[in-house]
């Protein structure tokens, strides 16, 4: 199993092995890509239009990763796309390196109701929406805590959060579990 981070505004990404995540003492092997895109005409520098069609290639082929991969075919799929880079490493790099096991990504919880209230804990901590004021745009989350922390206590209780109706309910269920959440309104 692999976990894929990708980032338009670079654009770049990441894949981890997930084979050791969460284990203390084990590593991870993370493949990591950072593109570039060139805006201007094909003119102005071809190195980098040629550099910009290959990271656009290369961004294809890593949305057409998915979690149930191997690890080495995901990392080969997407540097068969850069062995086709006739700017070569210059503009385009890839590495390989290795992260703890305990500092691995976690997998993307995902609840909510369509149009209702949406909510998701990973990484970046627990984050609940409600969808139905437009006016204020209640949100929650985390808050004081660690994002790592947080995430450990939502997974426990997350298919209660699942099964919730509204944002506050699912914010009451997360609070109960020991999730520290902030409330704010995102309008300003």
């Amino acid at each position: 199993m692999i976990h894929i981070q990708q980032w338009s505004g670079g654009p770049s990404a990441r894949i981890t092995d997930m084979t050791n995540a969460g284990k203390r003492g084990k590593v991870c092997r993370t493949f990591t890509w950072n593109g570039f895109r060139w805006q201007g005409q094909r003119d102005d520098n071809p190195a980098w239009y040629d550099a910009s069609d290959a990271s656009l290639q290369a961004e294809v082929a890593i949305r057409d990763l998915t979690a149930d991969m191997n690890f080495d075919a995901a990392v080969a799929k997407v540097r068969s796309v850069m062995a086709d880079n006739p700017a070569g490493e210059s503009y385009v790099r890839t590495y390989e390196d290795t992260i703890k096991g305990i500092d691995a990504p976690r997998v993307k919880l995902l609840a909510g109701v369509a149009d209702v209230w949406s909510g998701s804990a990973d990484e970046d901590g627990v984050s609940l929406a409600d969808l139905t004021d437009h006016h204020n745009e209640p949100r929650e989350i985390t808050s004081r805590q660690s994002k790592a922390e947080a995430y450990r206590l939502a997974a426990k209780v997350w298919p209660q959060v699942q099964a919730c109706r509204t944002m506050s309910e699912a914010g009451r269920v997360l609070t109960a579990a020991g999730c520290k959440l902030h409330y704010y309104c995102a309008m300003d």
